[in-house]
């Protein structure tokens, strides 16, 4: 199995009055959330001082927590797995903002359609080639209480409701 660990730090929001960097990570600690209830574990295996200090670490992480990239063979059996992703398609990409809060408000399980995409657009222009679409839900203000941000109800970890 391919596994690889990649920080997206940033991404580029493209408008047409000028563009900025925008910082979307969360850190990987024990407050990150995760399906499941599974956990970060970060376990201290060397502290020496003599002849020098010296530090290492073993980190334990499941996949999909904290901020990280969804390779397309996630949903995809024939996407790329995330080593086969070219650099050119991760960091330092074009990206624009596509604003859904008012929607989710009214909706918390709302999903994206094709017809936002398309009044973007017509607000804004035709997609860039290549770009990012990032979709704003305005649920990271419910991040890290996990019953609220997974939409969790009932007692069990399958009954979510989020957008």
């Amino acid at each position: 199995m391919e596994t690889m660990l990649v920080a997206l730090p940033l991404l580029v929001l493209a408008s047409s009055v000028s563009a900025a960097y925008i910082d979307l990570t969360y850190p990987i600690n024990a407050d990150t959330l995760y399906w499941f209830k599974d956990k970060f574990v970060l376990t201290p295996l060397v502290r020496q001082t003599d002849p020098h200090w010296v530090a290492t670490n073993k980190l334990t992480t499941p996949e999909h927590g904290g901020t990280h990239i969804d390779a397309p063979y996630h949903f995809n059996p024939d996407g790329w797995k995330l080593g086969q992703v070219p650099l050119s398609r991760l960091f330092m990409v074009e990206g624009v903002l596509i604003n859904k809060t008012e929607a989710v408000q009214k909706d918390p399980e709302y999903q994206l359609t094709v017809q936002d995409i398309e009044e973007w657009e017509k607000e804004n222009g035709p997609l860039p080639s290549g770009c990012v679409v990032l979709v704003l839900f305005g649920w990271g203000h419910k991040y890290p209480d996990r019953k609220t941000y997974l939409g969790l109800q009932g007692d069990g970890d399958w009954d979510r409701h989020f957008p």
